[in-house]
């Protein structure tokens, strides 16, 4: 199998986003670019050069409808823990045809190749103790699905004994944490505050720079543009720069040249399935 380029993981990647923007807007589902992709629409009116993802956040009610009625094809399907077919709290749509990735830690049991990732924008804790006492709770809740993942590590054939015997040890270690059990738990707590009745929201199922950051719900609950990526038009909400300052700062400054790398690259590689 041929190892995929960045500009053919990016061409993967936008096929599937106009896939996920059709059916959207057909089903009435709101959705927006999000993170380095909507860093990407606004600074470069499509992909940062170097990166090899795209992320999109739904609003809860949204979300749970699109999880709920979400099309596959014999190309792009849906895994999420609601389909009983992802380990992680959040959905993927995936190429399942075309592609294959080799990911050091499982997130499914099925074999998949490139996806993007759907972040559904929760309502959050209106106190803010309550709000950080929350967000510690998941993180431990995250920390521990993490560890589940592990347990299903595959043994590989093309791999050194050492590195098949750290699999084995993981499996050891981790064999009695059921990560779909955790995630059960971990939605419970993520969805325990209704979001069209909050006056904060946040993306809580991916907590990285979440966890120290919220939102006022206004931010999300708000009108949605057309914003050009690439050869297309994909939507981002008006209040864009507000929330990208809270997260990045000056997100139209670029970052220094040692870091703009590909972030999926650290652990997962694409190749085609047929070439």
């Amino acid at each position: 199998m041929n190892q995929l380029s960045l500009k053919e993981i990016q061409e993967v990647l936008l096929r599937i986003m106009k896939y996920v923007h059709e059916f959207c807007v057909e089903n009435n589902i709101k959705y927006t670019l999000d993170s380095g992709t909507l860093i990407g629409a606004i600074r470069h009116k499509g992909y940062i050069p170097w990166d090899d993802d795209i992320d999109i956040a739904i609003p809860r009610p949204y979300y749970d409808k699109f999880v709920k009625t979400f099309k596959d094809t014999d190309e792009f399907k849906l895994f999420a823990s609601e389909r009983k077919n992802s380990f992680i709290n959040y959905a993927r749509v995936c190429d399942i045809k075309n592609t294959i990735g080799d990911y050091h830690t499982p997130w499914t049991k099925e074999d998949v190749g490139i996806w993007i990732d759907v972040f559904p924008i929760d309502g959050e804790a209106d106190d803010k103790e309550t709000w950080e006492k929350e967000v510690h709770k998941l993180i431990r809740y995250r920390y521990f699905m993490y560890c589940g993942r592990l347990s299903y590590t595959k043994f590989k054939k093309d791999v050194s004994i050492t590195e098949n015997l750290k699999t084995l040890i993981k499996k050891f270690c981790f064999w009695w944490i059921n990560p779909y059990l955790v995630n059960k738990r971990y939605k419970k707590l993520q969805t325990s505050h209704d979001f069209n009745n909050s006056s904060y929201c946040g993306e809580m199922s991916f907590l990285n720079m979440w966890g120290k950051k919220r939102m006022p719900r206004e931010w999300y609950d708000c009108e949605y543009i057309l914003q050009s990526f690439e050869d297309t038009e994909f939507y981002i909400i008006s209040e864009y720069d507000k929330v990208l300052r809270q997260l990045y700062g000056n997100y139209m400054e670029l970052p220094p040249e040692k870091d703009r790398v590909a972030g999926h690259s650290k652990f997962v590689q694409f190749y085609w399935k047929n070439h």
